[in-house]
């Protein structure tokens, strides 16, 4: 499990330090900071650093450090675990340094720019190390075929759903998101496609809510699982990673798409699943989804508000991010509520009755 992240002369970070949980989440206006913290875990977690740390499309050096440092000063950042061993990464104009004395944990990234709905999707290679949903969820749907008979935790149960495989679990979570809705897939291996249909129809008869949601849904559900069929080594290489270096998932604007109900279905999902063997970290502007998180802490006996930790993320005056921390307690209230905190609803209550924004 991950500690902390301590980052350095990285893009609007001057210096900073954040604690990390079982479930963390970052909140904040735009073009604070919350995305490039995550940027900082990705870049220093990645195992595939041997051509270079950086993520494609998101820039090199010159761009990455921070325009409060010097003109030869390297970006850092260092991972800490909780078994006291460390992950870092140094990055210099030309060169850099990746050093780590333990295996980083399984990482799953879900990006807020997630495909839409689709008639036809890609399929998963047949190397081991390829299962993966996809930072898109491009790979839902073959992901779900392949990890379908997988055994979800007691804690992650649906209690109306009748059975406790990812098959079943998945349709009943999904239904607290939109109502009704049955989900199908399927694989074509030969044509390297896979597909999903909505029920009966074509992805592209319904919202992106759906589409939007289930890669979502279908992660937080798969990392705490265990597995039961051991015919595919991919399935097996990917439950034993798990087993051996821990789960890690993050989750970028799981909100996108969704009425207030879905949002909160998530928040609470996504409480339970971080205390059934995954952490998480969750990066959203929904007070819908906080809520959710907030209504596991007060209702589940199994989440502890002492093990999320909640930053709002602001810019100071000379561009740098500050992420300060707001405390859930353990009747689900927040111990304060920082100027421009989730605290628009509000003001807008003022200005309609005050007639003055």
């Amino acid at each position: 499990m991950l500690k902390t992240i301590n980052i350095k002369k990285f893009k609007s970070f001057e210096g900073q330090a954040l604690e990390l949980k079982n479930l963390t989440i970052f909140t904040g206006l735009n073009n604070t900071g919350k995305s490039t913290a995550i940027q900082a875990l990705r870049m220093c977690l990645s195992e595939h650093v041997f051509g270079g740390p950086y993520i494609n499309g998101l820039g090199g050096y010159s761009e990455l450090r921070s325009r409060l440092a010097g003109a030869n000063d390297s970006i850092e950042i260092d991972v800490a675990k909780v078994d006291g061993t460390d992950i870092s990464l140094n990055i210099s104009k030309n060169s850099f340094s990746h050093e780590r004395n333990s295996l980083p944990p399984l990482i799953q990234f879900i990006s807020a720019d997630r495909f839409g709905p689709r008639v036809g999707l890609p399929t998963l290679g047949d190397d081991v190390s390829s299962l993966s949903i996809g930072q898109n969820g491009e790979y839902s749907a073959h992901f779900t075929a392949l990890m379908e008979g997988c055994i979800i935790p007691e804690p992650l149960r649906h209690p109306s759903a009748p059975g406790n495989t990812l098959k079943t679990q998945l349709n009943w979570w999904m239904n607290d998101i939109a109502p009704g809705v049955r989900l199908d897939y399927g694989v074509q291996e030969k044509f390297d496609m896979s597909h999903l249909s909505i029920d009966g129809y074509r992805p592209t008869n319904s919202g992106y809510g759906i589409s939007y949601a289930l890669p979502i849904v279908l992660s937080l559900l798969t990392m705490p699982a265990s597995v039961v069929d051991d015919s595919d080594p991919r399935v097996v290489h990917w439950f034993e990673r798990i087993k051996n270096s821990g789960a890690f998932l993050i989750l970028e604007n799981p909100e996108a798409h969704l009425h207030p109900r879905g949002q909160t279905s998530l928040g609470i999902l996504a409480a339970m699943a971080s205390f059934s063997g995954v952490q998480v970290l969750i990066e959203t502007h929904s007070d819908h989804v906080l809520d959710g998180i907030r209504l596991a802490v007060k209702l589940k006996e199994n989440v502890l508000a002492e093990d999320i930790q909640l930053y709002f993320f602001t810019k100071q005056s000379n561009e740098s991010t500050r992420a300060e921390q707001v405390v859930i307690r353990a009747d689900g209230k927040l111990d304060r509520w920082p100027e421009g905190f989730f605290d628009q609803h509000s003001k807008n209550l003022r200005a309609l009755a005050t007639g003055k924004i």
